[in-house]
């Protein structure tokens, strides 16, 4: 592995392109990280970007196959915030939410594989119980007065109130719910800034997997600015990801490999129906993802926990 400083000397990694030069970066230069939570080992580097121009079109990943679905019904399950289930993510209502985007419906989501983990079966309220997660957090924040905080409609409404507002940001990092959480939050933070009708957005991810699910993280966030942009009559212009970990999991990396001898593809258009202004009117009936082309599928073993550390976990608790 170079020296850390070596590895940020680089122009800008911007696009699909530079989704890919950041990969072959991680594959040529990264550094062996073995991983005490799934016994699966990475080649790891630190502290990276990626940037994507909104208004050049929408930031799907074309040299493999991902599932929109999958993608847009992940971020209105968020948005949707577990309300349905006393502020706690079900993964069954993740697929009844993912399957109204598809003419076939299929039986498991992105998010199965967690709720089944050794680790967590011991801490779920109900079959599917994925605990506090993300849309948990956005929108349900438990304050320590007993109130609950709704984070991302506050944004909306400083927004609304004040476009020059520099706290227009939402968290999914709580310290005090990790043990009420299947899986602590990868992509921890966003916050938007709106400059002359331009909308930005940035979002932190600490951990980012860079062949499964940062492919996943784009399209993901990108749709949330243009939703926002929808809200607040704002151009989505710039989503920018930071990333405090990004690997690759070495059983990923002849599909890595496999990936970056591929062509990219134009990018598709994403279409949100104008008339929504209201941040929880967005259904599968108002979000079109038109002409996406992708490269064939390439698959890969999502790294989960299968440890059973119980007695922490009741540690924590008490």
């Amino acid at each position: 592995m170079r020296q850390m400083i070596e590895l940020v000397d680089h122009p800008p990694f911007i696009g699909e392109k530079g989704y890919l030069e950041l990969s072959e970066l991680i594959l040529r230069h990264g550094g062996d990280k073995g991983t005490k939570r799934t016994g699966e080992d990475v080649l790891s580097i630190p502290n990276q970007q990626l940037h994507f121009d909104l208004t050049a079109g929408f930031p799907m990943i074309t040299t493999k196959l991902v599932p929109w679905a999958a993608v847009a019904g992940e971020l209105l399950w968020f948005l949707e915030g577990g309300y349905r289930t006393g502020a706690r993510m079900s993964d069954g209502r993740l697929l009844d939410i993912s399957n109204s985007f598809r003419k076939k419906p299929i039986g498991d989501t992105i998010w199965t594989d967690n709720a089944l983990a050794d680790s967590w079966l011991p801490k779920a309220q109900f079959p599917g119980d994925l605990g506090t997660i993300y849309g948990s957090q956005w929108r349900t924040w438990k304050s320590p007065y007993g109130d609950e905080i709704d984070q991302l409609q506050n944004l909306i409404n400083r927004a609304k109130n004040d476009r020059n507002d520099r706290r227009l940001l939402a968290s999914a990092w709580n310290p005090a719910d990790f043990f009420k959480m299947a899986l602590p939050p990868c992509h921890v933070l966003f916050q938007i800034n709106i400059i002359e009708g331009q909308l930005a957005l940035h979002m932190y991810q600490r951990s980012a997997d860079i062949f499964l699910g940062v492919p996943f993280n784009i399209p993901s966030y990108a749709l949330l600015a243009h939703m926002l942009g929808n809200v607040l009559d704002a151009q989505p212009s710039l989503l920018t990801i930071s990333f405090g970990d990004s690997h690759i999991y070495k059983n990923h990396i002849e599909q890595m490999e496999t990936q970056l001898t591929r062509e990219i593809l134009p990018m598709p258009q994403l279409l949100l129906d104008p008339r929504i202004n209201d941040i929880d009117s967005f259904d599968h009936n108002s979000i079109v993802l038109q002409g996406y082309k992708s490269h064939k599928k390439l698959g890969g073993v999502m790294a989960v926990d299968r440890k059973k550390p119980v007695e922490q976990l009741q540690t924590i608790e008490q």
